[in-house]
């Protein structure tokens, strides 16, 4: 739906109004008049364009739903693996993120399992389901 709109506002030649207006819009002070999920997403998007060698993001996504989040992680981690193809434009930067869905963490290369504060195991998802009780309680 969201790309229909912008081809439609692209194609009307509006995109660039439209744009400007929401430049203006009054967020208040620290966008107080922004829902949480609005700030959240700025964040999130502010991160990527400072153009970071190591995006953190700790639970930056929660009070967005679960689908909303896994459509943005999977752009995020898209970003930085395409960053970092050959044929990849952009800056590569490395990814640090601790979920508030522990199911999320099937879209990353690597996880960090942690006990009781302290690192339990590490590696590949997959392999964890298998070999890890910990993981595997948590993403089930």
């Amino acid at each position: 739906m969201q790309q229909a709109i912008t081809d439609l506002l692209k194609e009307m030649g509006l995109e660039e109004e439209i744009f400007s207006i929401g430049l203006q819009f009054d967020i208040g002070t620290g966008g107080k008049r922004l829902s949480e999920g609005q700030r959240q997403r700025i964040i999130l998007a502010r991160g990527l364009l400072k153009g970071a060698d190591l995006l953190i993001v700790n639970r930056g996504l929660n009070a967005l739903d679960q689908r909303t989040q896994e459509r943005l992680i999977k752009k995020v981690l898209a970003r930085a693996a395409h960053a970092r193809t050959a044929g990849g434009s952009g800056h590569k930067f490395g990814l640090l993120w601790v979920l508030t869905a522990p199911h999320l963490a099937q879209y990353f290369n690597r996880v960090m399992v942690f006990d009781r504060q302290r690192l339990k195991s590490y590696g590949d998802p997959r392999a964890l389901q298998q070999e890890d009780e910990t993981y595997r309680t948590l993403v089930s």
